[in-house]
């Protein structure tokens, strides 16, 4: 039997961009129905805020896949279905989103380039099965760039990202 759809709106940010929270708080996090948005950081010397989850990983740009992972570790935890991971940078219409939850296991913006193709790491949609494998994957040593990580381990376990226009 299938469980219920659980929706996450996975927020990557860091103490740096703190105001870039702030202000997607104001703005489009405002207008989320149906889904749980939760901005992921490094743990911090600071309360959490109710809609901030603060990871074991370091905070900085290079650390993204190791944040990528724990998130993805957090959110089978908390049983959600479906992940949409997305940065501090970029701008969602919550109405849009929420009414196209893609069924397929990773959708995204595609970079199909050698070795393995990849969605873009500003915003993708990861199902269950997606979540699993990153959250259980090693990540290649020197490896820097979230989403070769995640494309390159799901791609390596049989699935390949699909290119969904909205994301252009």
């Amino acid at each position: 039997m299938d469980r219920p759809t659980k929706i996450l709106i996975a927020v990557m940010t860091c103490q740096r961009f703190r105001a870039r929270a702030e202000v997607l708080r104001k703005g489009w996090v405002s207008e989320v129905k149906g889904a749980d948005c939760r901005f992921f950081l490094a743990r911090q010397d600071r309360e959490r805020l109710p809609d901030e989850v603060f990871l074991d990983c370091p905070d900085g740009y290079e650390s993204l896949c190791y944040k990528t992972r724990e998130m993805s570790r957090w959110a089978l935890q908390h049983d959600y279905t479906n992940v949409f991971k997305v940065d501090d940078d970029v701008d969602v219409f919550p109405d849009r989103l929420m009414a196209a939850v893609p069924e397929l296991d990773y959708v995204g913006f595609l970079n199909n380039m050698p070795p393995r193709p990849w969605c873009s790491g500003f915003a993708y949609w990861l199902t269950t099965r997606a979540i699993k494998i990153v959250a259980e994957s090693e990540i290649p040593e020197g490896e820097t760039a979230e989403d070769r990580f995640v494309g390159g381990v799901l791609f390596d376990a049989g699935i390949k990202p699909f290119f969904d226009k909205r994301f252009c």
